[in-house]
């Protein structure tokens, strides 16, 4: 379903909250879920990056955007009293008003500059993060990693103990984004500078 005519099926009560929450600190996410039929990750992803105007300004392709989001949400259980969907959607709220409402995005282009993108691409930068916030936890089975390496859990034993849980979130997260239906950013990826900056900025979170 395109993204324009999946907005169109958003509830009066989901609109709601998302305008709301769009230049306010306060989110509530398991009433975002409530209202969107357990879907706050990917109905909040999906408006931030229109709203903010991303999907027009790098050229992204709707439908692709959806499927990623959707995905994404998928690899987030219910069956985690903590990581899971809602808490996916609530550090992305809060992620977007750090950058904006915080004046984090500009903070980070200025600290940045020279390295990992150019002066006043506040737009990369903002995409980045929005994109490690809503990844951060992905398949995350609720426990830590002192437990999946005392287990000798596959997960620790791939990533040599290193950080496990996070070695896994970012890389089956870009292993879901690399997927052609997935792939949002295909045509960004055009552009190899854009590409090793996004890179440089998402997983440097």
């Amino acid at each position: 379903m395109a993204v324009s005519s999946w907005a169109s099926f958003l509830s009066s009560a989901a609109s709601e909250h998302l305008n709301h929450a769009f230049s306010s600190w306060q989110f509530d996410a398991l009433a975002l879920s409530e209202v969107t039929g357990n879907t706050p990750l990917s109905t909040l992803g999906v408006y931030l990056f229109d709203r903010l105007g991303l999907v027009n300004h790098f050229g992204l392709q709707r439908s692709k955007l959806l499927r990623f989001f959707l995905e994404i949400e998928c690899g987030y259980s219910d069956s985690c009293c903590y990581h899971n969907r809602a808490h996916a959607a609530s550090v992305l709220h809060q992620m977007h008003v750090l950058l904006r409402e915080g004046g984090l995005a500009s903070t980070c282009v200025r600290a940045c500059s020279g390295a990992h993108c150019k002066e006043g691409n506040e737009q990369l930068v903002t995409m980045a993060c929005l994109i490690a916030a809503a990844v951060h936890d992905f398949e995350h089975r609720g426990v830590d990693n002192g437990f999946l390496v005392r287990t000798l859990d596959k997960r620790a034993l791939w990533y040599n103990d290193q950080q496990p849980n996070e070695q896994h979130h970012a890389a089956a997260a870009f292993a879901v984004l690399l997927r052609p239906e997935c792939n949002f950013l295909s045509e960004l990826q055009r552009s190899e500078e854009h590409t090793s900056e996004l890179q440089s900025l998402t997983s440097s979170r």
